[in-house]
């Protein structure tokens, strides 16, 4: 069990290296015992098997320190290893043998020169981690005697031995009381070749275990065992799995887009849904929207309730009363659109219902699209507290919006002609602009394009004053009429104006009269 590090305990770091792999423990000594902080190991590379043993167990002490490097760095502690002629690697005078051995030296005397000798059999722990890499993880449900009289019997794991391909057969052990198995040992470790009848039974011990993807499976499979076809042929379950497709969201193959016919007339097709609840309509919680499909006419009737009697009634005072009975709807699925009053309805109207299928709104999506629209601008209009009363507002400025795809809005659809708008349009000769709070109509040669500095705020234009100016108040506390000398100042300074000179012409330019 794994104990929390404590600065003031000495620190231990015993390693061990084997034919294919490296491990390490690092230990605190606490309350009188040593305490494990964390292990390490790793697979020793290709080219790395064919290292001494002396390079081996240099390379584990390399490798645990690197890898522990956050805990030891600044730390003392001593480096236990039972290879006993590395002990001395600190303290030989004479030059090492290869470049390599001294990188690693160099590299571990940053850390610790404090290397001690343990006896084989006290290293327990740093000799079963670098041993378990010869272990196959796979065994519960397979059994490996079983499987050995197996591959014995079978004509095609013999043939494995005499085929030229990239594996490296042989016989091997998985562990010490292990059977001897036919394995691949080309990437490092002993891979057991899966005869016919375990194949299945590899694939369902790795794949069940949390059921993984295709890739994953493959990888996990392949790491452990190993037979021709193998990747195909474990693609190929996992598909089939049955728990990985009911549990699973996978990409589904899309239909095409099918040709959606316009109609050519106006209000003979239309769309209905139902939009709610919505929390700024004060009072009514629903809105049922309309819309036709060959002028996209919008409507929105505010319902306090979605009962089939309310939603039939605002059908006919807020569209059949005022366009006439359409030929068609097209609506979802919901109970209301489906209860025997609404069927009732409209066979007697002589209506056709187009009912979507289920999930799927994208078979009504002109009213579906225009849901998102409408909450827009419901959201940025409404901020006084008569909520419904901005809706018919909000409606006029949908209507009167030019469609990109059309160029023209819905009322010039309807009406034949656009309708009047209570807000500032521009136009090809003249713009309306506000000017001081007072709309002016000005030519389109008077105005040019403005840019603005985000950083400096917008000065609005002001209208200029109309009238007389007013009089300016002379303050009679600066000077006292009663002063003779500041009367004759005063009388002075309005009979002798300053005489001004033209900048242009140089010529002098007698002052205005003014009188007292």
């Amino acid at each position: 069990m794994l104990v929390h590090p404590c600065t003031d305990c000495p620190l231990a770091l015993t390693s061990d290296a084997s034919d294919v792999a490296v491990g390490a423990v690092l230990e605190q000594f606490n309350k009188g015992h040593w305490q494990p902080l964390a292990f390490f190991s790793r697979q020793v590379r290709k080219a790395e098997i064919k290292y001494s043993a002396f390079d081996r167990e240099l390379l584990g002490v390399h490798l645990a320190i690197r890898h522990f490097r956050f805990m030891l760095e600044g730390r003392n502690f001593t480096i236990y290893t039972d290879h006993k002629p590395l002990v001395h690697a600190m303290a030989k005078t004479t030059e090492l043998w290869s470049a390599r051995q001294q990188r690693h030296i160099s590299a571990i005397s940053e850390f610790s020169t404090d290397i001690a000798h343990v006896s084989g059999k006290n290293n327990i722990v740093a000799d079963c981690l670098s041993r378990s890499r010869t272990t196959n993880a796979v065994s519960l449900g397979i059994d490996y005697i079983v499987m050995a009289r197996a591959q014995a019997a079978s004509i095609d794991v013999q043939a494995y031995k005499t085929a030229f391909s990239c594996l490296e057969i042989t016989n091997t052990r998985l562990n010490e009381q292990g059977p001897e198995l036919v394995c691949d040992v080309s990437i490092g470790r002993p891979r057991p070749i899966a005869t016919p009848d375990f194949r299945r039974t590899v694939f369902d011990v790795v794949h069940n275990l949390s059921h993984p993807g295709v890739k994953a499976t493959v990888k996990m499979v392949s790491h452990k065992f190993v037979w021709h076809g193998m990747r195909k042929q474990v693609s190929k379950w996992v598909k089939e799995c049955h728990h990985c497709q009911s549990s699973k969201i996978q990409n589904h193959t899309k239909a095409p887009l099918e040709h959606f016919f316009t109609p050519v007339k106006r209000f003979s097709h239309i769309n209905i849904d139902i939009v709610g609840p919505l929390s700024f309509f004060s009072g009514f919680t629903y809105l049922l929207t309309i819309i036709d499909r060959n002028t996209r006419w919008p409507e929105a009737i505010p319902l306090r309730g979605i009962t089939t009697p309310e939603c039939v009634h605002a059908l006919i005072t807020g569209w059949i009363a005022r366009f006439g009975v359409p030929g068609d709807i097209s609506l979802d699925r919901g109970s209301q659109f489906t209860s025997s009053l609404w069927s009732e309805i409209a066979a007697r109207l002589g209506v056709k219902l187009h009912h979507t299928s289920a999930y799927h709104p994208q078979a009504n999506g002109m009213i579906e699209r225009f849901h998102r629209t409408l909450k827009t601008a419901l959201k940025a209009r409404l901020t006084g507290p008569n909520r419904v009363e901005e809706l018919p507002w909000v409606l006029l400025g949908l209507r009167t919006t030019p469609k990109e795809d059309l160029d023209y809005s819905s009322a010039e659809l309807v009406y034949g002609e656009p309708l009047t708008i209570p807000v500032l349009t521009p136009g090809d000769k003249t713009f309306l602009i506000d000017i001081g709070g007072r709309a002016e109509r000005i030519s389109v040669d008077r105005i040019k394009p403005a840019f603005f500095d985000p950083f400096q705020p917008v000065i609005l234009a002001k209208p200029s004053p109309r009238g007389r100016p007013p009089a300016k108040q002379s303050n009679p506390s600066r000077s006292d009429p009663s002063d003779s000398s500041t009367a004759s100042k005063h009388q002075q300074a309005i009979s002798r104006p300053a005489v001004q000179t033209s900048s242009r012409t140089g010529r002098t330019i007698p002052p205005p009269m003014r009188y007292q």
